[in-house]
């Protein structure tokens, strides 16, 4: 991990002045080398052994290296770093948004999944996953670093996003990730029909007063839209 990438994620964390800070994913220790070193308490996880052996010869106490998947863990700490493995990040950002007590997240990410996140209704970056974060967090682009920057070099760039909470994923209603994923799986087809047949809405007055219009798709509704389409579904989760 190249010097600019920890100096701007100290910079931004130090934004916030957490009483506690979470990194998922110590690899080496590079970053959780600083962590422990500028902040008073910060817990560092690690599922590979071998890193974290490696790791640990960099935490300075009274830092907390725990050997566990970081999900099956609960985050129970204000602010997130995670320099995040690629395979799950998809995972990581989804226990991110449902783990209330996060307020800040500071992850960096393929490019390519920080242009989802951050991309429009309509555009063909938008999906679940956008909808899911940008429900509960305002999205922020950081900067973007090249392969070189990290070891071993991945084959795309990076790019750094910053995460703060505006509501909590428990105000959701309990059924938004299966509505999202009902309807995302079909994404391009005409949101009145689809919604229809997967949620049961066919009332022509209560689509048009969420605003789904005859030509609207899947992929043009936007959040809020989806988190009423949530709220007045009648299935089981």
């Amino acid at each position: 991990m190249c010097t600019r990438l920890v100096r701007d994620i100290l910079y931004h964390i130090e934004q916030y002045s957490p009483p506690t800070i979470l990194e998922v994913g110590a690899g080496l220790g590079t970053l959780s080398y600083f962590l422990s070193r500028r902040f008073k308490a910060t817990v560092h996880v690690e599922i590979d052994p071998i890193l974290a052996m490696i790791a640990s010869e960099f935490i300075q106490d009274p830092a907390i290296l725990i050997i566990s998947d970081a999900l099956d863990l609960e985050w129970n700490t204000r602010a997130l770093v995670s320099n995040t493995p690629y395979h799950i990040s998809s995972d990581i950002l989804v226990k991110t948004a449902k783990s209330d007590s996060v307020e800040v997240a500071i992850l960096v990410l393929q490019k390519d999944v920080v242009e989802r996140l951050c991309a429009e209704p309509g555009s063909p970056q938008y999906g679940r996953i956008t909808v899911l974060v940008k429900l509960v967090f305002d999205v922020r682009r950081g900067s973007v670093y090249p392969p070189s920057c990290f070891y071993p070099k991945p084959d795309v760039s990076s790019q750094m996003i910053v995460l703060s909470r505006r509501r909590k994923f428990s105000e959701l209603p309990p059924c938004i990730e299966e509505v999202s994923r009902r309807l995302f799986i079909m994404r391009r087809k005409k949101a009145r029909k689809v919604i229809c047949k997967e949620l049961g809405i066919c009332d022509e007055n209560i689509l048009n007063t969420i605003g789904v219009g005859e030509t609207t798709r899947i992929y043009q509704l936007t959040p809020r839209q989806i988190e009423e389409l949530a709220r007045l579904w009648r299935g089981t989760c």
